[in-house]
């Protein structure tokens, strides 16, 4: 892999880098004027809605809070107030942008993001177009979004303007991955899963005043999802802090997790990155319980067309994410609060486990 490629793995988020970062450059509201601070108006142009009258209507969404680090997308909380849109109240807004890929430019030779930078790739983009046209649509064609050596040519060494068009490549990539995931799982909206109300794109893509404001395009676009708000409190607050739910609710609250994992499965959708902070947990008035709903959809792997049954659940086997929450919960609970929660894996886990999992291999 050329030296001047970024590491290409998935790590932690990056709170040094946020913090070093936000201080000088977003939440100050410094000269190039970056959106995300409390209080700001964001411009929105709505792509699709669940009501079809929302289409290419532009909105004014104000930022009530930003939930910190931002990890590979910045997540907001917005208010709208478009009543006969049907949009009026609190929403999340989660915006796919390349400024703030935090995970992965944490990791290269040119972490931060600044106008110098923004200019080397917009003339990377306006003067060499054809070339980067292609270079993109190679990394379209990336089967990971993490490439190997075999992806890259011979002697072939990525610039600093390069590795934007990667991280470019990048954002798009996971907006089209969790925009699917929310496409598949309509039956699950506002159950299982938040309820995705539409999908979106920030008309400040510019970010400063470096960008040309009339280039509108791939190379350029800050494509989002809005969705439903749900005020609760993640999975992981049962071991960590102040547990939000008593102690006789945390059996069935982590059975239901586990329960969300295998219903996205059914959707042939497998999660790569299940995570006990990615479920939310918040009290339904209606059934008077604890409610589980999983968010965070970007590292997801579809079962492919033409792909068999058979292989497609040897890759759910190995990711095991019925384990991911069910074995976690249980150590964490056993450890930081003496138990609460005992795991036993469902019967198709059992059956993945015995099919693929066993000392010899693959029995199947």
């Amino acid at each position: 892999m050329p030296p001047t490629t970024p590491p290409l793995r998935r790590v932690a988020s990056c709170p040094d880098f946020i913090r070093e970062y936000s201080t000088a450059t977003v939440f100050e509201n410094t000269e190039d004027q970056w959106p995300y601070i409390v209080g700001n108006f964001i411009s929105l142009r709505i792509r699709s809605g669940l009501v079809p009258e929302q289409k290419d209507h532009t909105v004014k969404a104000e930022i009530l809070k930003c939930f910190l680090p931002f990890t590979m997308s910045p997540v907001l909380l917005v208010r709208l107030h478009y009543p006969a849109l049907d949009l009026k109240g609190e929403f999340i807004l989660k915006l796919y942008d390349r400024h703030f890929s935090c995970d992965f430019r944490g990791q290269s030779r040119d972490p931060y993001w600044d106008p110098e930078l923004e200019h080397k790739y917009q003339q990377y983009v306006l003067n060499d177009r054809d070339a980067a046209s292609k270079l993109l649509k190679r990394m379209e064609g990336f089967e990971s979004l993490w490439p190997g050596d075999e992806d890259f040519e011979d002697g072939e060494e990525w610039d600093a303007a390069q590795n934007e068009l990667y991280y470019q490549n990048v954002i798009r990539r996971l907006y089209k991955q969790e925009s699917e995931v929310y496409r598949r799982t309509r039956d699950m909206h506002g159950i299982d899963v938040p309820r995705c109300i539409a999908t979106v794109e920030l008309l400040e893509y510019n970010m400063s005043r470096c960008t040309s404001g009339t280039e509108t395009s791939k190379f350029y676009d800050c494509p989002g999802i809005l969705l439903q708000y749900i005020k609760g409190f993640p999975l992981s607050d049962l071991y960590e802090g102040d547990p939000g739910a008593p102690r006789e609710t945390w059996q069935y609250i982590c059975e239901d997790a586990i329960r969300i994992v295998n219903a996205m499965s059914a959707h042939n959708i497998c999660n790569d990155d299940v995570n006990v902070r990615n479920s939310v947990v918040a009290w339904d008035p209606i059934t008077e319980r604890y409610k589980v709903r999983m968010i965070d959809f970007g590292h997801i792997t579809f079962k492919m067309p033409g792909e068999s049954d058979r292989d497609f659940r040897e890759k759910r086997a190995h990711t095991d994410e019925e384990g991911a929450i069910g074995l976690i919960m249980e150590s964490k609970l056993k450890e930081k609060r003496g138990g609460g929660f005992v795991y036993t894996p469902s019967e198709e886990s059992k059956l993945l486990s015995d099919d693929f999992m066993g000392e010899h291999g693959p029995r199947i």
